[in-house]
């Protein structure tokens, strides 16, 4: 479900976009818990990386631990 998720044109706001970018996260968790640490770790960058550039929201910050979680596993 998490792949069929399309972000708007008109989705602009970054504590928006960052609810969106979140997704990338949850599906590195659901890959990691599958065994498949190779996509967790890339969905998890994909994640960490778009949200890079937005502001700290509690979105930012599970995004960020998750990918770090991810990486060190």
């Amino acid at each position: 479900m998490l792949k069929k998720v399309v972000i708007s044109e008109n989705v602009h706001h970054p504590f928006d976009l960052s609810i969106y970018y979140e997704k990338d996260a949850y599906a590195a968790l659901c890959a990691e818990q599958l065994g498949d640490l190779a996509s967790a770790r890339e969905l998890a960058e994909i994640a960490d990386s778009n949200m890079a550039q937005l502001p700290e929201t509690p979105y930012t910050h599970f995004v960020r631990e998750t990918a770090k979680r991810i990486a060190e596993s």
